[in-house]
């Protein structure tokens, strides 16, 4: 049995979506060996992007998912309308996925060119007018210090 490494979504990348609108996922964020292994694309409605999680952290949807009460209408409803726009996948031999048009519509994705985001344990998926928009190329211009951006969120 081969081991996995523990992968870091870190850092930005800039990709075009090919022809089929495939989008090629950095190799870093694959840990090898996964064309059977499922990960959860989702709306991220603070950010207005999708947010992508690996199977460890797909594992804590499905468990909060059992704990829900079948017996109870709002939480029933509230999950039929998060799992609508939920959208599992697996990469192809390439390393390409290939994302929902409801969820490619909601991160306001049109063109070609898209960013991918990682933060730490899972990434998100921009456009790239969007992601331009929310993180500005000079941080300690546009956004003040990052020392102190990280002490505003409780940074280390």
């Amino acid at each position: 049995m081969v081991a996995r490494r523990t992968v870091l979504y870190t850092g930005e990348y800039r990709h075009n979506r090919d022809a089929k609108g495939r989008l090629t996922v950095p190799s870093k964020w694959r840990s090898g060996g996964e064309d059977e292994v499922e990960y959860l694309a989702l709306p991220n409605t603070a950010l207005k992007c999708i947010t992508v999680y690996p199977p460890k952290r797909a594992e804590k949807l499905l468990e909060w998912v059992d704990s829900l009460d079948a017996t109870d209408p709002k939480q029933q409803k509230a999950l039929i309308k998060f799992s609508a726009m939920l959208q599992s996948f697996t990469y192809d031999s390439q390393g390409r996925i290939s994302l929902d048009e409801k969820l490619l519509k909601f991160a306001g994705i049109e063109g070609k060119e898209v960013v991918l985001q990682g933060n730490v344990t899972s990434f998100t998926i921009w456009s790239k007018e969007r992601y331009d928009d929310m993180v500005p190329e000079d941080l300690d211009e546009q956004s003040g210090n990052l020392s102190e951006l990280l002490d505003e969120i409780g940074g280390f």
